[in-house]
């Protein structure tokens, strides 16, 4: 005989289900998460979805701590959430470098470049502990290109020399915008 409370739910079992955990969070307008959370949400998941079932009509800040852009996994839940948040208006996303194959990661997102993702209402993005990775790049390329709106972008990087901070410069620079307005600080 089961428990009186299991009523079948993933939560109630014990498990986390990507898609129903943010499927009940209908009304959250500020969400912050770690990579750690994350990963125990996608863990035994085949696939990351591209969208969410019920996208997150009320979020408008969105902070992710720790998240690794090499990681093929994070990388597809980031831009998971990005897609399923239509209102989102600042992201805040602190990276660490995992040294890991940049390869996967970096390949989707120059391929998500040219997809269908559309941040129309976002307006500030900070991005903390940026080194400089391929995967780092192509995202910061992908939030300029799809922000129409966006206001500023910050950019913190880690412990670098200075002529790796210089070529991080250079290549942000020659990056199209979709914002006139959107300014660049590091």
């Amino acid at each position: 005989m089961g428990h009186p409370l299991d009523h079948g739910s993933s939560v109630e079992r014990g498990k986390c289900d990507f898609a129903e955990f943010f499927g009940s969070l209908p009304a959250v307008k500020d969400l912050r998460l770690d990579i750690c959370i994350i990963k125990a949400m996608i863990a035994g998941l085949d696939e990351i979805p591209v969208r969410l079932p019920m996208p997150l009509l009320s979020l408008r800040q969105f902070y992710l701590f720790d998240i690794c852009l090499s990681g093929f996994d994070e990388v597809c839940c980031l831009l998971c959430l990005i897609r399923s948040s239509p209102y989102l208006e600042e992201i805040e996303i602190e990276t660490f470098n995992d040294k890991g194959d940049e390869l996967p990661a970096q390949e989707f997102l120059e391929a998500e470049y040219y997809s269908d993702i559309k941040l129309n209402q976002l307006t500030k993005v900070k991005l903390k502990a940026i080194s400089g990775t391929k995967p780092e790049i192509e995202l910061i390329k992908l939030l300029l290109a799809k922000s129409p709106l966006l206001e500023t972008m910050i950019i913190e990087t880690c412990t670098l020399s200075k002529q790796t901070l210089i070529d991080i410069m250079k290549q942000v620079t020659k990056f199209g915008r979709s914002s006139p307005r959107a300014e660049v600080i590091f």
